[in-house]
């Protein structure tokens, strides 16, 4: 009878755990993107026909939906399949942000960078950050990263990849972001490597030290890396350190690892901006 009263009680553990688990699967399992309706903006000049807005459904109730804006480059052409960058902090990479530094200037910069044939053209997929849970969403290692980066792999991409003509593998995505948004990159870049072939961090919070211990002590992914920082924000240099420490675990400098550090730059839009074409050509210079 003691025996009868142990198995019925795992029994019952397993059931609930299972339903569970595939309450959280059923979740995912039904998202069909084809669903999500894009909305052109109207807007006039050479701008015309190149900016989407999709809002994307979270599938964990702690990531909320957001709307995803959607850059298409120059002479977009259904027939070609270029590459995408997934970038953090959306609301910030056009030429404005809360803070007065006149925002990253994303859409030009990519826009000026690929009529003058520096870099190969892509799409730019702008990602807002989710407000006062920013921080959770981008730096929490064992709940908020997994879910928002579930968000933009399960989510996001599936969008992306349906409604553009983009490469479907990991070689055609890049993901990037700066400060908080730097962390979660360097995170997808170890954790989601099988997803995205290139990492841009700038200025990544690298007192969040479990990102460090993340990067520097598991294996090596297969990507291509840029850091930076600026002399004002980083005096003491701490970003190149874990540059260095980042060679001796296996990356080369100006092969699969760039680092730059910016002179007479700060933690601010201005200064990512001043340095993202840096970062742009080492990952998709002509």
């Amino acid at each position: 009878m003691k025996m009868y009263k142990i198995v019925c009680m795992l029994v019952i553990i397993m059931f609930y755990s299972c339903s569970t688990g595939s309450e959280d699967n059923k979740q995912e399992d039904i998202f069909n993107p084809s669903t999500v309706e894009g909305v052109l903006r109207e807007v006039t000049g050479e701008w015309t026909d190149r900016i989407y807005d999709y809002t994307i459904p979270g599938q964990y109730s702690d990531i909320q939906s957001r709307r995803i804006t959607v850059v298409l480059p120059p002479d977009y052409n259904k027939a070609t399949e270029y590459d995408a960058i997934y970038m953090h902090d959306g609301q910030n990479l056009f030429n404005y942000d809360q803070y007065g530094h006149g925002g990253w200037q994303a859409d030009t910069t990519i826009n000026t960078l690929v009529k003058e044939t520096s870099i190969n053209p892509l799409l730019l997929v702008c990602i807002p950050n989710a407000g006062s849970k920013r921080e959770y969403e981008y730096t929490d290692e064992k709940t908020g990263a997994p879910h928002y980066m579930d968000y933009i792999v399960k989510r996001i991409i599936p969008v992306i990849e349906h409604n553009f003509s983009v490469k479907k593998n990991r070689e055609g995505r890049i993901i990037g972001g700066s400060s908080y948004g730097g962390v979660i990159s360097l995170y997808a870049g170890w954790q989601y490597s099988s997803v995205f072939s290139k990492v841009i961090a700038m200025s990544p919070s690298l007192h969040k030290q479990w990102i460090v211990n993340k990067t520097l002590t598991e294996v090596k992914p297969d990507i291509k890396l840029y850091i930076d920082t600026g002399n004002l924000e980083d005096p003491d240099n701490y970003t190149n350190n874990f540059n260095i420490a980042l060679q001796q675990i296996g990356f080369i400098t100006d092969t699969n690892l760039k680092y730059v550090y910016g002179s007479g730059q700060d933690h601010n839009e201005r200064a990512w901006r001043a340095r993202l074409p840096e970062a742009l050509k080492f990952m998709v210079a002509k």
